[in-house]
């Protein structure tokens, strides 16, 4: 959708975006972007950025390793039900509101986690920041494809992708420095000063409700089947290590968790305001991108939350050691994201994404090969081939599944590709 073609809609939580260009001129497309982008990086270092104090956080706080499991899984199991909330937020509220409101929660949801004393307020914060995290994510591809024209959009989601990246390049290093030195509450304030310019930014930027008419309601029934079948999964595969995979609890919850999964599927069908609108997988190329997002994000959390688990507690690194083995795959994957973003704008993205599929299973394959003398540079470049292969294959798979949508489906779209990643990344760690 251009920016012509949406400006005729009634102001409502804010400004036009006819308005807005108007006001700022061309150049709003980059300031709304760079608005989105700093939301979007605090979002990300707060997920990533934990990896790398588990050990300590789960000793300060007597956390067992399934309770250290729900820091990371809980977090991105609120984010990918969010994430499906965002399409009907923006709608309601605009983005503006959506925007303010979801990085003020996570403000206040990070300074709780960074005063936490007890394992349970750390978890429930985490899940809040979560939450936060999913409504913001999808806002920002909306944002791109709503401001740049068609040709200009690869261009912009690499640059975007640019600065998404440099924060779990630099996340878990700086995070590291921060626990050897402060200790792992100084985690929970990094992605604060980003946050909070990310909220000042949008109070200026961000347009408002794009929608004519009426709001659709919100799926609460929708929300419900989702809230268990997400709740149920997570907590049975969890529970599976401790209690057995045959035992009554567990078995229980998986079921629950299917039957849910099913009433979910079965209701978005027959309801005229669903929460994810399944015809956007009725277009091939979204419904073929979102495939590779759920392979992608189970290997690529699963790795990042194993890894440096691995290097600490069986080869005796420091956190921060542990944060610098991912460094180089995220500089590198950084600046192939920036003509990867060129690259989808003049050749058929299923070119560079088969060629970054081929690059990530020989990651994976290297890294089958870890063990106890692995050197810190051989398993950093087993890491890097990766990440190299994620460089391009992301941005060419967003503009990709974005452009097989029909501008009245972009909203929902946003949402359902980039949960895709979360559903697989959920379980990944587990």
């Amino acid at each position: 959708m251009s920016a012509t073609a949406a400006a005729s809609t009634p102001r409502r939580g804010g400004p036009t975006v006819e308005e807005m260009f108007a006001r700022f001129g061309p150049s709003y497309r980059w300031w709304v972007t760079l608005a989105a982008l700093t939301g979007t990086i605090s979002c990300i270092l707060s997920s990533t950025i934990v990896v790398v104090a588990l050990p300590d956080i789960m000793g300060a706080l007597g956390m067992g390793q399934e309770q250290g499991q729900l820091l990371a899984t809980g977090f991105l199991a609120a984010n990918t039900g969010f994430m499906l909330l965002n399409a009907w937020a923006v709608e309601r509220f605009g983005f503006r509101l959506t925007y303010v409101g979801s990085i003020s929660i996570f403000i206040l949801a990070s300074v709780v986690a960074g005063v936490a004393e007890n394992a349970n307020l750390m978890i429930v914060s985490r899940v809040a920041q979560g939450a936060s995290a999913g409504l913001l994510q999808p806002l920002s591809m909306q944002i791109i494809f709503l401001v740049f024209p068609p040709e200009r959009r690869g261009t912009a989601m690499g640059l975007f992708s640019f600065g998404v990246v440099m924060a779990p390049a630099t996340g878990p290093a700086l995070g590291g420095v921060l626990v050897d030195s402060f200790g792992w509450h100084a985690l929970f304030f990094l992605s604060l000063p980003t946050a909070g310019l990310g909220l000042l930014l949008g109070l200026i930027f961000m347009p408002g409700r794009l929608a004519t008419g009426a709001a659709r309601p919100l799926d609460w029934f929708g929300c419900l089947l989702l809230a268990v079948a997400i709740g149920g999964l997570l907590s049975g595969l969890t529970d599976g290590q401790r209690h057995g995979w045959y035992s009554d609890i567990v078995v229980g919850k998986l079921v629950a968790a299917g039957v849910a999964t099913i009433g979910f599927v079965a209701w978005q069908r027959v309801n005229p305001s669903p929460l994810l609108n399944l015809r956007v997988f009725s277009h091939m190329g979204f419904a073929m991108a979102a495939l590779v997002a759920f392979i992608y994000g189970g290997a690529i959390f699963g790795s990042t939350y194993l890894l440096p688990l691995l290097v600490q507690i069986v080869q005796g690194y420091t956190p921060t050691r542990s944060g610098l083995i991912l460094m180089p795959a995220g500089f590198a994957v950084a600046f192939v994201f920036l003509a990867a973003g060129r690259m989808s704008d003049f050749v058929p993205p299923w070119q560079p994404i088969c060629a970054g599929l081929a690059l990530f299973a020989l990651s994976c394959w290297l890294i089958s090969f870890v063990g106890t003398d692995t050197g810190f540079w051989e398993l950093a470049f087993w890491i890097l081939v990766g990440r190299v292969g994620l460089g391009l294959t992301m941005p060419n798979m967003n503009v990709g599944a974005m452009r097989a949508l029909p501008p009245h489906l972009l909203g929902q779209g946003a949402g359902a590709s980039t949960s895709s990643g979360c559903w697989a990344a959920r379980w990944a760690p587990i």
